[in-house]
């Protein structure tokens, strides 16, 4: 019996911990590269949500690593929840290869969640980029 209220209880504080923002919500590493504006090789991998709920007064923050040849890379931090679109709360773009973070602040509780695009110059993209993303509690 102790062992399963312990095992709830954990689970509870995680899950807690989490929708507060104090664990880090997700990763995604990505090597994109392509000619032109049409088509899209990327390879890489996305773990953990980018679709997290966050109350009034957190931000939704952006830590990455990009290094680019060619094209840009874009973050955005939108309101709703999966394909409804509550309208733009923050972007970022990176034209120039280095590390950085952005953050945005959330104005009332609700569904937010992340897109990260990289976009050609016209002459094509060739990039490398790894990102966190978390919510966090105001200072």
């Amino acid at each position: 019996m102790f062992w399963s209220v312990l095992f709830f209880t954990a689970i509870g504080l995680t899950a807690l911990a989490y929708i507060e923002g104090h664990l880090t919500c997700g990763f995604a590493s990505y090597r994109v590269k392509y000619s032109g504006n049409i088509g899209n090789r990327g390879r890489g991998g996305t773990f953990g949500p980018k679709t997290v709920y966050l109350r009034r007064g957190q931000a939704f923050v952006v830590s990455y690593e990009v290094e680019i040849t060619r094209g840009s890379l874009h973050f955005r931090v939108e309101r709703g929840w999966y394909g409804i679109n509550d309208g733009s709360i923050g972007a970022h773009t990176v034209r120039a290869s280095g590390s950085g973070h952005f953050s945005a602040p959330i104005p009332a509780d609700g569904w937010y969640r992340l897109s990260i695009h990289a976009h050609s110059d016209g002459a094509g993209c060739d990039l490398d980029y790894t990102a966190t993303w978390s919510g966090q509690s105001a200072p």
